[in-house]
């Protein structure tokens, strides 16, 4: 009797194990990044730029295996898709601790744009293709 509770416990503690370890990688998978943006940041969606107003917002890769290179950003709570992005990928040579994000040049009266975005620990991240 004590051998089939120990096994059913060992066998409960393992699936558990691997439930969560798909949990871990789903961030890793979409690279999922929440940025606070403290003043006005020009994106370049897929139909125009977008301004983004200070505030936080979730960056991550679009969920299509063939392409990732698209880069969606949406509300604090991934109600609302906010914009879409072709991006191509970049490389650093020093992988960043944390969340990487690179304004470019703004002209007069308008936004800084937001040119690179690197996850966390990656060497490879995107570069955002300003459309202008």
């Amino acid at each position: 009797m004590n051998k089939i509770k120990v096994f059913t416990t060992t066998f409960s503690l393992a699936l558990l194990c691997l439930a969560f370890q798909s949990i871990a990688r789903a961030d890793e998978w979409d690279k999922s990044t929440v940025v606070q943006v403290s003043g006005q940041v020009e994106v370049p969606g897929v139909n125009g730029p977008v301004v983004l107003d200070s505030g936080t917002y979730v960056f991550k890769l679009a969920n299509i295996q063939s392409n990732r290179d698209i880069v969606t950003i949406f509300n604090t709570d991934e109600t609302k898709l906010l914009a879409t992005i072709n991006a191509v990928p970049d490389y650093r040579n020093e992988p960043s601790e944390k969340p990487l994000i690179i304004l470019g040049e703004a002209s007069a009266n308008t936004p800084p744009p937001i040119i690179n975005w690197f996850y966390p620990g990656d060497n490879y991240g995107w570069d955002f293709v300003q459309q202008r």
